[in-house]
Parts: C-alpha cells; sequence; structure tokens
C-alpha cells in the first residue's frame, strides 16, 4: 500500500439567490512529517485527494442543481491569496506531480438519486511556470452563476413509459439459441418436436444477442421485442443478431468487432400463444432512383482469443503469449474481394517488457505495420504491468486466402508479448450463395440512393433490409439490363441479407423450456435480491427474515430470470443495473440491491471450477493494477448518463453482495444475518469500537486510527475504544519474518469476545491482514463468535479480492466461516491507497451512527453509498466493496443512559471526587419506554493514560491516550429507569484529580438495549479514613464444573472457573503494578496470565464475582494451576488446584436430548447434548435409518461448544414417512475423541 497523508478544509458559504452561490474555503495547513526519504506532503485539514497517484489535496464541495447543467455552463468568479512554499521537503514532493495538475479549479456535475449537483474541486496549490515556484492559497472565495434549467433539463422522475408486464408472463415459451448473425431457418418438424401442436403460429421474441449500453439512457428495450419472421415452406425464417457486434468507426472509417463479454450465443424465445404475429412486410425504402451504384459491399474478419487475463481484473482478454522474436501466422479468407483494392488492417497488442518493444505485421514477406510498445517499469508494482499498443495499415495483395505473419521484437529477454485482436477490412463483390450480410458505408447521406447489384441471385432467393435487426423487411430483387439488384435509400448505414431459402441455413439450438414470469410487473420492494438459481431457496428465506423482523419488503429473482426478461437471455451486467434501474424509476421506496453470490473475473467461462454466479463489472483497463478494479457500485448507478464511466459516477441505492459458491455457504451468510438481527448475545460487547493500527510507514496507520478514534470519540463519545497499535507491543523475529504474538492474541481475544466494528488500518493482501501476519485465514476460520459477530471495516489492500476464483479471499472467509467472523465487511477488492482509504474510512464513521428522518439507523447499504458519494473520482472508491446484506441495521443499543447522581451529588458538573479506599455510589437513568427487568452493566475508568510506543520499525515513538485502567465492573438490577450501584474505589488508582469515564450498558428481559457515557466524573486522592482490612479475598476454584475436585482428570483444553468473595470488592483495574488476578500454570511464574479482564462481579454487588476463563492446550500427565487476586486494598490470596490431563478416544457424551418426539412427517427435530471437550468445535454426524437399518438421511455440521454445552442442533430429515425411526448421532472433538448416542424417533403424521 502506497503511504499517505491525512488532512482538512474548513469552507462556508451562502445563497445570493436561486442562481448565484457565494463561499469561502479556508485553507488550515498544519506541518507534516517525512513520509519518505526527502519528501514531504503538503498537508491541510479536512481534505479529499484529486488522484490515488500524486495524492495532490484538494477539497471537494457539492452544490444542488435545480436541474441537470452541463458544468461548462457555470460561470465560476474566484478570488484567492497566496503564500510561496519554501519547505524543501514539500517542493520535493510537489516536483513529483505533473504540472498539468495545479489548476485551481475542475467542475463537473453528477447525480444522486435524481438530483443533480455541481462538483467542484479547488486545488490549493499553483505553480508559476515563469518563476517556476509553488504557491499554497490562504483561502478561496468563489461565486457561481448557475443558467436557468430548461424543461428537457429537469431531474429524473421515473416517468418514462415502460413496459409494466412482460411478455414472458404468460403462455408456452420455448428457449432456442444461436451462435452467429444471419437468417436461421427453423423446420415446422422441430417445432412439433419442441412441443409446438400449432407450428404455424409460432413468432419470434429476442432482442439480439450484443452486449447491452453500459450507459444509461442511451437504448433500452421496453421488453422483449417481437421479430418479423417469415412463414414459408413449412419453416420459419427469421434474422437472429448472434453475440459479436460490428459497428462502423466513421472517423477511421473502419468496421470495428465487439465480443461479448458474457457469453458466446445470443437467445431467442418462441411462443405459439400470442395469435399470427409480426411477420416480414415490404420494405417502404425502395427508391426508383438513385444516386450512386454498386456491386461491392464492405466486408470484415478478425482473429481475437480470450486465453489470459494477465493481473486477474479488468474484462480485456488476450490471446496466447509471444517470447521475444517469436512469430505466428493467422489466416483470412476474402472468396470474392476486389483486389486492386486495399485491405485494412488494424492490430491491438500489449507488451511487457522493460524496454521499448513491438510487433511486426508481415503480408507475403512485406512489412505492414510496425506497432510500438512503451517500456513498463518492473520495479513498480502498482503500475502498469504491460503497455498496449495500436495500429492501423493497409496492404494490398492478389491472394483469397491472407496469411498475416505476426512477429513480437525486443532485446529483453524477460519480455512477452500478447495479441488482443486482428481485423480486417476489404472490399468484395456481393455475390449471394446461401446467405450474404453485406452493407457499404461509401455511400451514406441523407440525399443518398444507392443502387446495388447482386450476382448469385436464385428463383428461391430472399432479401431483406435487416439494419433494424428486430424488423426485417423484405426488399424485391429487381433486373436493371441484364443485372439483378435493387435501389434503396441510403440515409444512413444499412445492412442486408440475402439468402436462399433452399439453402443450406443454419439453425437454432434447443436450449430450455421457459416458465412464465414477469419482473416488470412485480411490486417495488425495499430490497432487490438477485440470486443465482442454485441459492434461492437461502434467498427467500432471507426475504422472510427481514419481513418477520423489520416489515422490509423483499423481492427474490434469480439471474435467470433477469437476463431473460432484461438482456434477452443472455448473461450480462447491464440486465441486473436495468432490473434495478426499472424499479428505482419508479418511486423512491426501493433502496437496496443484494447479489447473492460469488462473481469470478471471468465472466465468461461456465464450469465448476469457476464462481461467476453473480456477473461482476470489471474496469476496462486489464494491464494497470492501479486503474483495474471490480465493483458493484455499477449497479446502483441508475440516474440517466450514469454506467458508462462510473468513475464519475454516484451511487442511487446501497449495494451488498453474498460472496457464497455453495449452499451450504449460502446457509451460513442467512443464518448470521438471522442471529444478528435477533440479538442472540446481548451485551456491553455491542459499545465497544476496536481500532487496530499497523506499524511502519513513518507511524502513519497507526496515527490514521488513533485519529479515527478520535473523531468518533468526539461525535459519539458513548462507544468504549480499544485500541491494538502493533508498535505498543514487542516484536519478534521469526523464520517467516517479523510477528506480533501479543497483537495476535490481543486481536484473537477481541473478536471472540465481541465488539462492535473491527476497524483495520494498514498493510494487507489476500491471505492476511500486516506483513506481520496478524489476522489470517486459518484464524478467521477458527472464530467462534458467532453470536458476537463484528461490521469489519478493512482499510487496506485486496483483503476481500472476491473474484479470483482460484482462491478464496481471508475477507470472505470472514463472513463465510460457519462458526465466527463477522457479519459483514467494508472493505477493499484490489490495491489500496493510504490517504484515500482514511478518507473513505472518515466518511464511513460520518454516517454509520446517523439516523434518517424518521429517527431510525441507517442501514449498512445507505451507509456506504453516502460514504462513496462524498468521496472524489479516483478509483480507490471503486476499490471499495460491502460484502454483506445491505439492509442490515448496524447493532447498537437504541437506548440512552444517564448518569443522575455521584455520591448523591446530582450537579451535572460532578464536582464529587472518588477517593481511592471509599466507597462510591453511582445513580443512573435509562431514557428507554416500556423496560421490563433492566439489568446495567457499568464500567468505571480510571483517568486516560498516555501510551508511548516501542519505536520497533526506527520510527520516532508515537503517543495516544487510551482509557485503560478500569476500576469496577458490575452489574445492577434497575427499579424501571433508575439504577443505583454502589463499590470500593481501589487503593490502586492514580491520585490526581482528573475526569474518568463511566461507560453504562443496558439490557431488560424484551431485548431493548440502552448505553451511554459520562466523561466529567472525577477520579483522584484517597480516603481520610481507610477501612481496616489485612485479608485477602476467598476463592474457589474448579475444572470445567463445580463438581471437580484437585486431582481429577480433564482433557487437554480445560476450563477454568472460579468464585471470588471481599467485602471490599476484587481489585481488577490493572493499574497497580504485581496486583492483577494472575494465573500461573505449572509454577512458570514467567508466563503468567492476566485475568483481569475475565473477572466479572455479580448482580447487585462489588464484593463477589466469578473468572471463566479456558487454559491453553496442554500435554498429557499431571498439572498444577495456581490462581491469585487482590481485594481493593491490595490484600492478596491464592488458591491451587492439581488436575491430570487425559487425552483418550472417548468423548464422554450425557443428557442428550432428541426434540419432538414424537415429530410430525416433514418437520424438525432439534438435539442438545452435553459433554467434556468444553469451548471446542465439535464435528457432529446424524444418521436416520429405517427399523430394517437402511439409511434413510445424513446431516453434517459443525458446532461450537459453549462450556460443556451445545445450543439446539436443528435439522429436517428427507423422505420421512409415518413410522420408527433409529437416529445416531456421532461427535467428534479437534483431538480426535468420539463420542456417540442414539434414539428412537416416532414420526407421526
Amino acid at each position: 500500500m502506497k503511504q499517505i497523508i491525512v488532512v482538512l478544509v474548513v469552507w462556508s458559504c451562502y445563497w445570493v439567490n436561486a442562481q448565484e452561490h457565494i463561499g469561502t474555503v479556508h485553507f488550515q495547513w498544519i506541518d507534516g512529517e517525512m513520509v519518505s526519504d526527502g519528501e514531504r506532503p503538503v498537508q491541510f485539514k479536512d481534505l479529499s485527494y484529486w488522484d490515488d497517484v500524486s495524492q495532490l489535496p484538494v477539497k471537494q464541495m457539492d452544490i444542488l442543481l435545480p436541474g441537470y447543467i452541463h458544468p461548462d455552463s457555470v460561470d465560476v468568479k474566484l478570488s484567492f491569496e497566496t503564500t510561496v512554499i519554501t519547505d524543501s521537503l514539500q517542493l520535493v514532493f510537489l516536483a513529483n506531480i505533473d504540472k498539468e495538475c495545479f489548476t485551481i479549479l475542475t467542475k463537473n456535475t453528477v447525480s444522486i438519486r435524481g438530483e443533480y449537483f455541481l462538483q467542484l474541486v479547488f486545488k490549493p496549490i499553483i505553480y508559476d511556470e515563469l518563476e517556476q515556484h509553488f504557491y499554497r492559497l490562504g483561502q478561496i472565495t468563489y461565486e457561481t452563476t448557475i443558467p436557468k434549467v430548461s424543461e428537457n433539463q429537469l431531474p429524473l422522475k421515473g416517468l418514462k413509459k415502460e413496459a409494466s408486464a412482460s411478455v414472458l408472463a404468460s403462455g408456452k415459451w420455448v428457449q432456442i439459441k444461436v451462435t452467429e448473425s444471419g437468417v436461421h431457418k427453423i423446420p415446422y418438424s422441430l417445432l412439433s418436436s419442441w412441443g409446438f401442436t400449432n407450428p404455424s403460429n409460432v413468432n419470434v421474441f429476442g432482442n439480439g444477442g450484443n452486449m447491452l449500453p453500459l450507459t444509461n439512457g442511451v437504448f433500452e428495450y421496453e421488453d422483449l421485442e417481437e421479430n418479423a419472421i417469415l412463414h414459408d415452406n413449412n419453416a420459419i425464417y427469421f434474422y437472429a443478431q448472434g453475440p459479436v457486434g460490428w459497428h462502423y468507426n466513421s472517423v477511421q472509417k473502419f468496421f470495428d468487432h465487439q465480443l461479448h463479454n458474457f457469453s458466446d450465443v445470443a437467445y431467442y424465445f418462441l411462443s405459439e400463444d400470442n395469435g399470427e404475429g409480426k411477420r416480414v412486410q415490404l420494405s417502404e425504402l425502395v427508391s426508383s432512383t438513385f444516386t450512386n451504384e454498386t456491386d461491392e459491399f464492405d466486408s470484415y474478419r478478425f482473429h481475437e482469443l480470450e486465453n489470459q487475463n494477465l493481473l486477474k481484473s479488468g474484462r480485456k482478454w488476450y490471446g496466447l503469449r509471444f517470447d521475444p522474436q517469436q512469430a505466428r501466422t493467422y489466416s483470412f479468407e476474402f472468396k470474392n474481394r476486389v483486389k486492386e483494392k486495399d485491405i485494412r488492417i488494424k492490430t491491438n497488442v500489449i507488451a511487457r517488457s522493460n524496454v521499448s518493444s513491438s510487433f511486426e505485421t508481415q503480408v507475403n514477406d512485406k512489412n505492414v505495420q510496425t506497432i510500438n510498445v512503451p517500456a513498463v517499469d518492473y520495479n513498480n508494482y502498482v503500475g502498469a504491468f504491460a503497455n498496449e499498443g495500436l495500429s492501423i495499415g493497409s496492404f494490398k495483395t492478389n491472394d483469397d486466402q491472407i496469411s498475416i505473419n505476426l512477429s513480437y521484437k525486443s532485446s529483453a529477454g524477460s519480455a512477452s508479448g500478447w495479441l488482443n485482436y486482428i481485423t480486417l477490412n476489404a472490399k468484395e463483390k456481393i455475390v449471394v450463395n446461401d446467405q450474404l450480410s453485406f452493407r457499404n458505408a461509401e455511400f451514406v447521406g441523407d440525399a443518398i440512393s444507392t443502387r446495388y447489384y447482386l450476382s448469385g441471385v436464385s428463383s428461391s432467393m430472399e432479401l431483406w433490409d435487416v439494419t433494424k435487426h428486430t424488423a426485417a423487411a423484405k426488399i424485391n430483387i429487381e433486373s436493371y439490363n441484364g443485372k439483378r439488384g435493387f435501389t434503396y435509400h441510403s440515409n444512413e448505414l444499412r445492412e442486408f441479407v440475402a439468402f436462399d431459402k433452399a439453402g443450406n441455413l443454419p439453425q437454432p439450438e434447443f436450449e430450455e423450456s421457459v416458465l412464465n414470469q414477469n419482473l416488470r410487473g412485480m411490486s417495488v420492494p425495499d430490497m432487490l435480491i438477485v440470486v443465482h438459481p442454485l441459492f434461492e431457496s437461502e434467498a427467500r428465506r432471507l426475504a422472510a427474515i427481514h419481513a418477520k423482523h423489520s416489515g422490509l419488503q423483499c423481492e427474490v429473482v434469480s439471474t435467470y430470470q433477469v437476463y431473460n426478461e432484461f438482456s434477452s437471455g443472455s448473461p450480462d451486467v447491464s440486465a441486473i443495473r436495468d432490473l434495478a434501474r426499472h424499479l428505482y424509476k419508479q418511486g423512491g421506496k426501493f433502496k437496496y440491491l443484494l447479489l447473492f453470490g460469488d462473481g469470478s473475473y471471468d465472466n465468461k467461462t461456465y464450469d465448476d471450477k469457476n464462481t461467476n454466479f453473480i456477473l461482476t463489472y470489471q474496469s476496462d483497463n486489464s494491464t494497470n493494477v492501479q486503474y483495474s478494479y471490480v465493483s458493484d457500485d455499477f449497479f446502483g448507478c441508475l440516474d440517466d448518463g450514469e454506467g458508462g464511466n462510473i468513475l464519475y459516477d454516484r451511487m442511487d441505492i446501497g449495494i451488498g453482495r453474498f460472496p457464497v459458491s455453495t449452499i451450504e455457504q449460502a446457509k451460513v451468510m442467512v443464518d448470521r444475518v438471522e442471529t444478528y438481527l435477533y440479538n442472540s448475545d446481548p451485551g456491553s460487547w455491542k459499545t465497544e469500537i476496536t481500532f487496530v493500527g499497523d506499524d511502519g510507514d513513518s507511524n502513519l496507520h497507526m496515527k490514521q486510527a488513533n485519529e479515527l478514534s478520535e473523531q468518533v470519540y468526539t461525535d459519539y463519545p458513548a462507544f468504549n475504544h480499544k485500541k491494538i497499535f502493533f508498535d505498543a507491543y514487542p516484536k519478534v523475529t521469526t523464520t517467516s519474518g517479523d510477528r506480533y504474538p501479543e497483537v495476535n492474541e490481543e486481536v484473537k481475544k477481541t473478536i471472540e469476545g465481541g465488539t462492535l466494528i473491527f476497524n483495520y488500518t494498514g498493510h494487507g493482501s489476500e491471505r492476511q491482514l500486516a506483513h506481520e501476519n496478524i489476522l489470517d485465514i486459518p484464524t478467521i476460520q477458527q472464530f467462534t463468535n458467532i453470536n458476537r459477530l463484528p461490521v469489519f471495516m478493512t482499510a487496506t489492500c485486496e483483503f476481500s479480492r472476491y473474484d479470483d476464483y482460484h482462491d478464496t479471499s481471508a475477507g470472505e472467509w470472514v463472513v463465510l466461516s460457519p462458526l465466527g467472523g463477522g457479519v459483514a465487511l467494508f472493505t477493499t477488492t484490489r490495491i489500496a491507497w493510504s490517504n484515500s482509504n482514511m478518507e473513505i474510512n472518515r466518511n464511513f464513521y460520518k454516517y454509520i451512527f446517523q439516523k434518517d428522518a424518521n429517527g431510525d439507523k441507517l442501514r449498512l447499504g445507505e451507509v456506504i453509498m453516502a460514504t462513496k458519494n462524498k468521496l472524489g473520482n479516483t478509483t480507490n472508491r471503486l476499490n471499495f466493496t460491502l460484502l454483506g446484506d445491505p439492509a442490515l441495521q448496524l447493532n447498537y443499543p437504541s437506548g440512552e443512559i444517564l448518569t443522575h447522581s455521584i455520591n448523591g451529588n446530582v450537579d451535572s458538573t460532578h464536582t464529587e471526587v472518588l477517593k481511592a479506599l471509599t466507597i462510591a455510589t453511582i445513580e443512573g437513568e435509562i431514557k428507554q419506554e416500556e423496560l421490563n427487568e433492566p439489568l446495567v452493566t457499568m464500567q468505571v475508568f480510571d483517568k486516560p493514560i498516555t501510551v508511548k510506543t516501542l519505536g520497533n520499525k526506527g520510527a520516532v515513538p508515537f503517543e495516544y491516550q487510551v482509557y485503560q485502567s478500569r476500576i469496577y465492573r458490575g452489574q445492577q438490577e434497575a427499579s424501571g429507569e433508575f439504577f443505583q450501584s454502589s463499590f470500593v474505589v481501589p487503593k490502586d488508582i492514580r491520585y490526581n484529580v482528573g475526569a474518568g469515564r463511566i461507560s453504562y450498558y443496558s439490557t431488560d428481559a424484551n431485548g431493548a438495549e440502552a448505553f451511554g457515557a459520562d466523561n466529567s466524573v472525577l477520579i483522584g486522592g484517597v480516603s481520610d479514613n481507610p477501612p481496616n482490612d489485612t485479608e485477602g479475598p476467598e476463592i474457589a476454584v474448579w475444572l470445567n464444573d463445580s463438581s471437580f475436585v484437585s486431582g481429577g482428570l480433564t482433557g487437554s483444553q480445560p476450563v477454568l472457573m472460579a468464585r471470588l468473595y471481599d467485602k471490599n470488592g476484587i481489585n481488577a483495574s490493572g493499574v497497580g503494578i504485581g496486583h492483577d488476578i494472575t494465573l500461573v500454570i505449572d509454577d512458570n511464574r514467567s508466563l503468567p496470565v492476566n485475568l483481569n479482564s475475565y473477572y466479572v462481579a455479580d448482580k447487585n454487588s462489588f464484593t463477589s464475582g466469578t473468572i471463566t476463563y479456558q487454559l491453553r492446550p496442554l500435554e498429557e500427565g499431571m498439572h498444577k494451576l495456581e490462581l491469585k487476586a487482590w481485594d481493593n486494598l491490595n490484600n492478596s490470596s491464592v488458591a491451587n488446584l492439581d488436575f491430570e490431563v487425559y487425552i483418550g478416544k472417548k468423548l464422554n457424551i450425557s443428557n442428550a436430548l432428541v426434540y419432538p418426539n414424537p415429530m410430525e412427517v416433514g418437520g424438525t427435530m432439534y438435539l442438545e447434548f452435553e459433554h467434556d471437550a468444553p469451548n471446542m468445535i465439535l464435528d457432529v454426524t446424524c444418521s436416520l435409518y429405517s427399523i430394517s437399518g437402511r439409511l434413510i438421511d445424513q446431516f453434517k455440521t459443525q458446532q461450537p461448544a459453549s462450556g460443556t454445552s451445545v445450543k439446539p442442533i436443528e435439522w429436517r430429515p428427507r423422505q420421512l414417512q409415518k413410522g420408527l425411526y433409529v437416529l445416531q448421532c456421532e461427535i467428534r472433538s479437534p483431538e480426535n475423541q468420539v463420542g456417540k448416542f442414539s434414539k428412537k424417533i416416532l414420526v407421526i403424521r
């Protein structure tokens, strides 16, 4: 990841009237730090960035417009103040930026949900070329004059007429496919074999096989169009447009081809339920006079293979690789070519060479083209992997069979080249055999008519105008002085096809029968779920969960349905976008799109290895690491004119993706959404945000993480923050590189224990976070926090590259791991740039806790949409995606908790001081309606401490503040909305008086949650009359359960259970040196385990509490443990326990239950049991047999144990009839211990 610096601007503005806008931008410049040798970026506060490469800081403003107005129509007047830049390190930084970037203002018009905004981007650096000085601006005053909006410039209102029902909604339908353009023949006998009873009534529907436009509003089919067809000779004849498109470049005067990015075939639909239907009619464009005559047409051929995608990114694929000096020959044939005229050739190639290289084309040993390709920098891993070369040339030859020799030249032995395509244009005579498509671009104009002369005309010949391919029009062939031909208006470039009905014409292939569908007629939902059919059952389950939980209306549609109705059966990204746009234009209800299926950079290959279940939008660039991307944003850019270049577009709906490749993964993701929605494990973890900062890069990432924490703390002070900054921990050098083992442990402990948001800033890859590997795939796969799932925010590189079907990225595993991980990620799919990441991260926290006009939390889709829409036009924005459900709301408490009094003092300034060794009494109030037995968790923290990092990588140590010293944590039952909690302030506080922090969390019997914080409580000093107590706490310890006795047997990872009591409370503050609650195993006092954070006070008491902690794996044999604890007066006690670890082959199973029993046919059974492998992940296999011993069904799952029990396992066996069955269950631990139980199951109707 490239390092970058964070910044800021303050601006103000006001309206003069409806057409003028005046404002002032103030730039608050700050001193930066050197981030590389001899270079210091310019910095100011609250910046955006001009692009990802230069990292030139800019200020962006969006001004609401009354309608669409071209930015060049807006007049902007500027006045500003400047100061010359003299900082030598900043001058080095600026000297590396292209001088063309230093324009003060750029303008652009963007649209968001039908509203248009003038986007002004101010660049506060000026370069004076004459004086060769850089200047920075202190402020800019601007005045914009906006012209009046005409009627045709009004914002999109969704009033364009569209079909309200699909033709596929009723009747019998058959889908057929073709591979090429031209007239196709379907004999009636073939139609009968496809199930049609009246072939003479069969009609053809379809919109052709070319790709849909990317840009909205360029052209949109209202529905599947009926095609004009000919019924004759007991057959149907119709013109089909194949998957390869041809387009005339009027500037180059060249016909270019376009392969379909998603399909090698085109689809059409047949029906016999629409009456006589549309027939080929006689054309009305025949002319009686002509201005030109010809017997020639423009013919074309091409060669293009899609063998390789060099970056596994982007939509361009290339052919076979060329080594230096290697040549290949490509053959083309023009049977009736006009040989005295030039053949024109267009060749497109790429090459990877660290010196300039070239391709040459030769025909008959004569050089036709030399295509020079610039060198690439092998050391620039974020730049061009290969460069492109393009050439248009011409040649003559008398050969009908044309051989093009293409050779690659480079002096670098490591160089490689690739052919993209060769396209030839030539003139041919119009000679018809079985079929000929022809056109002539030479004679086109408003007043032009052309007479065409044809050869090879037979008595059964037909001639059609297929310029509009769905509306073929018949042209009669005339005789002109012994020549056959026709005369036709040439007001536009026309496409004709002549064919012999008795000739050898291609026949389409049967694809499948099509069920009725009507996506165009469905009601507008809140969320659209587009799902691959393999996962449809789980998608519908998700829709039902949302409907039941919050009344959210979701519509589930399969990809096949979308393609059938919106892209004539061919897979196409624009089809999904166009369905979303169809719903969007009907009003403001539609807000979310969930793409339910994994994607692939290979959108075209369909086999078991590929994961292109839901198509991906890939960038046009496939050769430059920086500019090649995958982005689901495309599906959400729905306003008119958007889609052609999403870099400059803005999202109109929130989009998420489930990157699932199996039905099991689909179930995992729906299960975790349901678990999250229904708040299965309420707790104060929902009030905690974790900020993780990578080391290196002059502490850049830790500073960014800390700045984010401070931003959230300022705007939303009720949240607790955990800061895990690498350089604050010891670094260890291993054979695999530098490692931070304590960071790894802290990250695992944090995620397992629960955190609302896990925010990472720093380096990353598809396999892990950070070079030091603080979170990798094996670790993620072992998480068991399924009931405490955070939202991940990873401001890093390609952690979640979901479109590489060869592998599953670490980010994907976060949401796919069946037992834990996260509920969703806002994450990167390609390389990213750290200061652009920081801009996105800052915006994320501007919106994630916002609420809408109704006071409801924003859903993740809205948060991501708003976050991205406020960013500049950089690919970095497109590299971020939401892996998760866009309709989810962040599950933090909705209610508020306030401090009422401290030690009876209700003064809002809280001048009462909590002194060491005194009893503190805090009263509070829960601001929430209809409370039902609320339980309040209260944490009290001593004053924040300043942590100084270690400078492990040679950087200057970085300082940051944390509330690290927790002096009390307890639970108190509230009386209605009020509660009171008392505790002894530990002796080990810091005695200087200052503001500490009280953090509150509550949940009641109905699951209602509230939280709050008080950052004004004063803590310090010591009691004038401390208690007289010299006895330590009472401690009782067990392993696994309270029946354990010292010397007993356990597994390799028993759970320590302890109960502690002291009349003055237990000291778990961690402030005093040596006064922690510690566990020592086998007298290894050099590695004590700190258990402060595992101590939980009993309800309504500060004197007693419990500890539950699972020991790390131990070897077989005798062991002993020592638990030491202190009271708040620093008196200590010790408890000891001996135990024997025995890893046998048997897993002890007890209290096994299966219910309901009897169960009904088609019903669901639930299984529960207890075991002696606490907190392990267990493999459970359940087999159901008939009474005669025949296997009926089998079910396998993994279950995380909570202590020595598992939550109810749900199973709905298939193929059950009334009768008696035998259930056998096998449970296997990670240590390969096996336990079994069996039950008889009675099934009733």
